[in-house]
């Protein structure tokens, strides 16, 4: 009897722990990748066999318009949906204006936080203070940003203090409103 309830409880544990693990790597019970087009101004310049879009190093032409992402809401059996855009971007202290040095490589997500909290997966024991926290702060701060226990040692940061996330050639004012070592998706 000890050993079956030794076998039963090991058991629960290891499966408790990949169902963690999968749930965290991908952050949702479904993910799907959207591939946005290029403005349609770009698209028939590039169909007429016109100049190539710019070279990776500069900012890149934007969207004009989003992907219609509503429709998501539209199929049967999904409840929420969330925009995120995840990508590799620099991070060093200070604002565009001040004199700043580089932190290094971090990965950057931009969120909808009340359309994320809906959707995404955490434990509830996995966060102090709880992930809506998290979010809160995020939807009452528009340019806050969230970081991870290892940038703000890198870059002696403190709630408050200026980074500039720098993606595609791009300069992106932030400021730090808090700090996790755990986000869902993100390790």
């Amino acid at each position: 009897v000890a050993m079956g309830i030794y076998n039963g409880a090991t058991a629960h544990t290891l499966l408790t722990n990949f169902e963690d693990r999968i749930n965290y790597q991908y952050g949702a019970e479904l993910v799907v990748r959207e591939a946005w087009n290029p403005p349609a101004e770009l698209q028939s310049l590039m169909m007429s066999g016109g100049p190539e879009p710019a070279l990776p190093d500069l900012p890149r032409q934007t969207a004009e318009t989003e992907p219609p992402f509503f429709k998501r809401l539209e199929i049967d059996g999904v409840d929420n949906a969330a925009r995120v855009l995840v990508r590799r971007s620099g991070v060093r202290n200070g604002n565009v204006n001040s004199q700043s040095f580089q932190i290094g490589s971090i990965t950057m997500m931009a969120i909808v936080p009340h359309e994320f909290a809906s959707v995404a997966w955490y434990r509830n024991d996995l966060f102090n203070p709880h992930f809506y926290d998290y979010l809160i702060q995020l939807g009452k701060h528009p340019g806050g940003a969230i970081i991870s226990p290892e940038v703000k040692r890198r870059g002696n940061l403190k709630p408050g203090d200026a980074i500039t996330i720098e993606y595609n050639s791009q300069l992106i004012d932030a400021y730090v409103i808090g700090t996790t070592p755990y986000w869902p998706s993100i390790d």
